[in-house]
């Protein structure tokens, strides 16, 4: 159970989309920025390549999250509700506009949203960010988002990490090319990262530090997260980061069990061309599936996957 905390009229309360336990002291204060700075600017000012798509431009953020981020002072903001048809129509304004869009969720929410935006033939913006965070985008599902988007002119995937009871987006990361992971820098001016026998802890200032239950490892190019075991199966990993992008096309992302066998959720419209294969709502009637939700990448307790 989290400790109890102080609270004032004004405060902006935010849980985690992921979180399932009914932990009421579970949450994050969502902050102002000054009007000088938000994360956004802070995540420009640490990765200076980007600064080309954000020099002129306004600025128009996309929110694909089932939770609220907070204000955005230095740019235009819109909540899209996981309505396509909000993406579209706010990926339609950017175009006629020419604004610079930063697209921000959850991987596989926001894949299946883009998704049904570009085979819709619906215009795009000469300058998108996305900026995916939650959990572990797979790095297949990153190349064939990236295939989708070819036509955009200035197109980059950045992957987000925090905690609910510290802040979203502590940390940024880009994956190399040829990596599995991203490597991440801290971003946030109020947020130290640690580590403890290799294990991730964050602490805002002048509070406790928060234990993550991830792992994280230094190298020259920054930080490298990787999900705990209770989170991410070894197994799960290997076969989302090995799908081609005609899977990512046809699958979800999620993964139901059968005993240890894996089953692949497919996009609506879809037939199975495999056994592991289950129709988009058939999938749901049997493991269960919300977008609001993250997706369980783990097997049953006692159940060791194939």
């Amino acid at each position: 159970m989290t400790g109890e905390r102080s609270l004032k009229p004004g405060d902006i309360l935010s849980y985690s989309a992921g979180r399932s336990d009914l932990d009421p002291e579970g949450y994050r204060v969502v902050h102002r920025p000054d009007p000088g700075e938000d994360r956004l600017s802070q995540v420009v000012r640490s990765f200076p390549q980007l600064g080309s798509m954000f020099v002129e431009a306004p600025v128009l953020a996309i929110n694909c999250y089932p939770a609220t981020l907070g204000a955005f002072p230095n740019g235009i903001w819109v909540d899209t509700y996981l309505r396509p048809e909000n993406l579209s129509r706010s990926l339609i304004l950017a175009a006629k506009r020419d604004m610079t869009v930063a697209l921000l969720g959850q991987p596989l929410a926001l894949l299946d949203l883009l998704l049904r935006h570009v085979r819709g033939g619906h215009p795009v913006p000469r300058r998108m960010m996305v900026v995916t965070g939650g959990y572990r985008c797979p790095s297949a599902a990153e190349a064939a988002m990236s295939s989708w988007c070819a036509g955009i002119t200035e197109f980059c995937v950045l992957h987000a990490y925090g905690a609910a009871e510290v802040d979203a987006a502590c940390l940024v990361g880009v994956r190399p090319q040829g990596q599995s992971e991203p490597r991440y820098q801290v971003v946030a001016d109020d947020v130290e990262c640690m580590a403890e026998d290799g294990w991730l802890l964050l602490r805002r200032s002048g509070q406790p530090p928060v234990r993550t239950g991830d792992r994280i490892e230094m190298t020259q190019a920054g930080y490298v997260i990787t999900p705990g075991p209770e989170r991410l199966a070894t197994c799960a990993r290997e076969s989302l980061d090995s799908w081609s992008t005609d899977d990512w096309e046809r699958r979800t992302g999620w993964i139901g069990w059968r005993g240890s066998a894996m089953c692949f959720q497919l996009r609506q419209g879809h037939t199975p061309h495999a056994e592991s294969e289950v129709p988009f709502w058939r999938f749901g009637e049997e493991f269960g599936f919300s977008w609001l939700d993250k997706p369980r990448w783990v097997p049953p307790c006692d159940v060791v996957c194939e």
